[in-house]
């Protein structure tokens, strides 16, 4: 896991070229919000972080990402289950998976000073799609995958480079509720692809003052089950 020190200003640059090698990269220091989104607005426009969720539950740039309701969580305005407010395991995903576009930059900075260890993982999506067998690989293009904005594939061309779009709770969940689930080679298509992440994965703990900031676009996270009364608390910021 590559990390860097803050010195001074933020420097988008340097993040830019730690993304173009690895997909993540960790960042040491950031104070507060005040800090954390000064790095986010180093690296383009911040978007809302959320879509349906409570009144409250964030300010329309940060949203705390923390257990809610002694682990059983919260549900967002159309009566799902808001998997981050849960103490459940969040397998490895992409933030935003049933936006039109999902956020190029998540950062997710620890506010809290606790001891919890919770592991994080993350997993870069192009690596783990080079693995694949072609046919799947052809699968992964097709639009043949549910989500709230109609079936999408897994990833596109956007302008010179690759959108990687997954979560595997999301896509289940849609395709159920459309009543026709996913076909045998999609589902194993999916299924090839999440082994390879998961086999690929980085894990490692995210400490208090640390921000992991990640290419949405090209690198999955996620994060272990979680205790029910754990304080531990991640600020999240979305970047277009």
């Amino acid at each position: 896991m590559q990390q860097i020190t803050i010195a001074n200003e933020p420097d988008s640059d340097l993040l830019r070229r730690s993304l173009s090698a690895h997909g993540y990269v960790c960042i040491r220091g950031v104070e507060d919000g005040s800090a954390l989104l000064a790095w986010a607005e180093s690296m383009g426009e911040i978007v809302a972080p959320g879509v349906g969720m409570p009144d409250g539950m964030h300010d329309g740039r940060i949203y705390s990402v923390a257990v809610r309701g002694g682990g059983k969580g919260e549900v967002d305005r159309y009566g799902h289950s808001i998997l981050s407010t849960t103490d459940r395991a969040f397998p490895l995903h992409t933030d935003a998976y049933n936006r039109p576009q999902a956020p190029r930059y998540v950062f997710l900075l620890r506010s809290d000073h606790g001891a919890g260890s919770t592991a994080s993982q993350v997993s870069d999506a192009r690596e783990a799609f080079r693995r694949l067998s072609k046919e799947h690989q052809s699968l992964l293009r097709e639009a043949i995958f549910p989500s709230a904005v109609g079936p999408r594939p897994l990833l596109e061309p956007v302008g010179d480079t690759t959108l990687f779009r997954f979560n595997g709770e999301e896509i289940r969940r849609w395709a159920d509720r459309e009543g026709e689930g996913l076909s045998a080679s999609a589902a194993a298509a999916m299924a090839a692809f999440e082994e390879e992440m998961i086999a690929i994965q980085d894990t490692f703990t995210i400490d208090p003052l640390v921000c992991l900031l990640v290419d949405n676009w090209r690198v999955c996270h996620g994060r272990s089950r979680i205790p029910p009364g754990s304080e531990r608390v991640l600020q999240r910021v979305w970047v277009a």
